[in-house]
Parts: C-alpha cells; structure tokens; sequence
C-alpha cells in the first residue's frame, strides 16, 4: 500500500510536467507565427552607380568609341549604363539619374541577357550636349545575392555629339529682325532695316537740307 507522501508527490510532478510542456508549446507557436513575417521581402532592390560622382560629358575616361557614338547627334549626350550580376528572370529596371541641367530622368531597362544564372540589363540615358552627372541608382525586384556578391552599376560611356549646328555662340548678341524708325537732320523721317538703308538716307538728307 502507497505512504500518503508518494500520493501528494505524484499530482506535483504532473502539475512541473504539464506547466513545462506549456511553455514549451507557446514557445514553438511564436517561432511558427514570426517566421514567415520575417522571411517575406515585399520589396525591391536599389543598386548605386558604382562610379564616384560628378561625372562630365566630356570625360576622357568614359568617351564612347565611333562606333558606339555614331547614331548620337549634335547638341545631345547619350549616357550608356549597365547593370550587371542580376537574378536570371529578374524584370526589367528602372534608371533613375540627376543631372546638373537636365535635372531627374528616369530611363528603362532593356534584357540583353538571361543566362541559366545571371542576367544583364542596359539603360541608354539621352540629355543636352555638356552636361555633368550628379547621381544614379537603379531600382530592380529583389535580388538574392548577398551585398558583397549582389548587382553592380556602372557607367559604360558617354557620347557627347557637341554643340548643336547653327547655334548662336553665347557672345554673339541676337538683333531683332524688325524696321526702326530713326530721325534723320531736319527731322527727315525713313523706315530702314539694315546700316546701308540709314546711310543712304542720311546721305540724301544731307544733299537735300
């Protein structure tokens, strides 16, 4: 027959047992409920030029060749950007670039490739002739590559096609191309248009007081 003890031991081992699995469970149900919160990326990856900035259209360093810039016509600049180690199947990008005088443009992507692993995507930028890079990222879906191995930016050349034909040059002062009214001796009154129209009048009003 049990001593009274063992009865009042047995119930107060339950009750510890009970109490432990309890904690544990509750345990077990906020990792099962965290995870998939932490796990889900609803957003993007953005990747910085990886270039140092400013960069100017003239620059020696990233001249395009002929046969890059041949299309490229006077009076614009075409910025070519690549963006490289992405995600095979990643959709296209977007560009997004500051310019000291053309200000924030925004340019697409364009799939050159998809291999079985990577992917590369290139954005042609089209600004004024002379202008300088301020900044550039490029917004993509999120990538899975760790940062040190994950995508890079990078400016590939620039084509500047020089200052547009017929242009006025900024010292040339612009006259109106209208008739003047102008007083001549005697108030002698002629409409001319040209130095040669008001030479010849006033050669007349001088013959002809």
């Amino acid at each position: 027959m049990p001593h009274s003890s063992d009865r009042m031991i047995a119930p107060s081992i339950a009750r510890t047992m009970f109490a432990i699995f309890a904690v544990l469970a509750l345990a077990f149900s906020a990792v099962a409920i965290a995870t998939p919160a932490l796990a889900v990326d609803h957003g993007g990856t953005d990747v910085d030029l990886h270039q140092s900035t400013p960069i100017a259209s003239d620059d020696e360093e990233f001249t395009g060749t002929d046969a890059e810039c041949r299309d490229v016509e006077s009076g614009e600049a075409l910025w070519h950007f690549v963006l490289n180690k992405l995600d095979a199947g990643t959709s296209a990008g977007e560009l997004y670039a500051t310019f000291d005088h053309a200000g924030s443009v925004v340019a697409s992507g364009t799939i050159i490739s998809d291999a079985s692993q990577v992917q590369v995507q290139h954005f042609d930028v089209i600004v004024g002739s002379g202008d300088t890079l301020l900044s550039a990222y490029a917004s993509v879906d999120s990538q899975s590559a760790d940062t040190g191995n994950g995508p890079m930016l990078v400016l590939s050349h620039v084509c500047d096609g020089g200052e547009a034909e017929g242009s006025p040059s900024p010292s040339q002062s612009e006259e109106p191309d209208r008739d003047v009214t102008i007083m001549v001796m005697k108030h002698n009154c002629a409409n001319v248009s040209s130095t040669d129209e008001f030479d010849a009048v006033e050669a007349r009003a001088a013959t002809n007081p």
